[in-house]
């Protein structure tokens, strides 16, 4: 007869054993597991008024249109798809406007990139909340044909910026849709400005001091929102939205303020890269 110690070990040996079969088993499941992190990407096209004030060129403000074209491209992190999300936001707008006699015309272009890193909760089912930070860059200029001697006055910033998501899913009827909004408030950067009067000649004999500026809400504010309903069609959905984007700089008494509201029209869609299939397959999307 064996003793009760010597059962107890053999008892010990076994479970564990199973246990550490067990586990290599749902290792091997893990393994076999793969985290599918599709790309929410979304092409639009933004028309609609804008105001621009530029001290530099003229005490004047002038009125016309905008026109924009975006794209932005989310995706969940590898890190930890679950709770952080990624960004990555580029566009290009070009303007027109008229002094208040109509008698001149001003026009201004540029272009913005942006890449963010977002923190998001799901407090309800269908809603999506998201905060975190961006990086932004935004070159572009301001033309006055009137204008003998100072005809351009060049637009750059560089910024640090806070940025926010909230998305909601419902249905009516059987139609999914996605109401977004999104929003980028840049807190601290530097950004580029000549003194008052000083040409850009003078800039290219070399007087470079004092163009490079730091850059706070005090003399350099900004604030780009984009509210917006995603209407699903099958693999791709229409976007409708509104965006506003207002940018203020006050430096070398210069007054620099572009204003613009513009309806936006897009599409919106979630794509993957082709990968082997495996026993199974987890997709963590960028918006639920």
């Amino acid at each position: 007869m064996m003793s009760k110690a010597k059962i107890a070990f053999l008892l010990l040996i076994v479970s564990f054993a199973t246990f550490h079969a067990n586990a290599s088993q749902h290792d091997i499941a893990g393994d076999s597991a793969v985290i599918e992190r599709p790309v929410t990407s979304s092409y639009s096209l933004g028309w609609g008024s804008t105001t621009i004030v530029d001290t530099y060129l003229s005490p004047l403000k002038y009125n016309g249109q905008s026109l924009s074209l975006s794209g932005s491209w989310l995706k969940a992190m590898r890190q930890n798809p679950q709770r952080l999300i990624m960004s990555f936001d580029a566009s290009i707008h070009a303007s027109q406007a008229l002094s208040p006699a109509k008698n001149s015309r001003l026009y201004e272009m540029g272009i913005g990139f942006s890449w963010s890193m977002l923190h998001r909760w799901r407090p309800i089912d269908g809603l999506q909340l998201a905060a975190g930070g961006s990086t932004m860059l935004d070159v572009g200029a301001i033309y006055l044909a009137r204008n003998s001697n100072n005809p351009v006055s060049a637009q750059a910033s560089v910024d640090i910026a806070l940025a926010g998501m909230a998305s909601y899913t419902f249905k009516i009827g059987k139609l999914p849709i996605k109401v977004s909004d999104r929003l980028s408030l840049p807190i601290v950067g530097a950004f580029f400005s000549p003194d008052y009067g000083e040409t850009y000649y003078e800039i290219y004999l070399g007087n470079h001091s004092g163009l490079a500026h730091c850059g706070w809400w005090g003399n350099h504010f900004r604030i780009d929102n984009l509210l917006s309903a995603d209407i699903s069609l099958g693999s791709v959905a229409l976007r409708l939205g509104y965006r506003m984007n207002i940018k203020l700089s006050f430096v070398n008494n210069i007054n620099t303020r572009i204003n613009s509201h513009a309806l936006v029209v897009g599409l919106t869609s979630d794509w993957l890269n082709v990968t082997t299939p495996k026993e199974k397959t987890i997709s963590i999307p960028a918006i639920y």
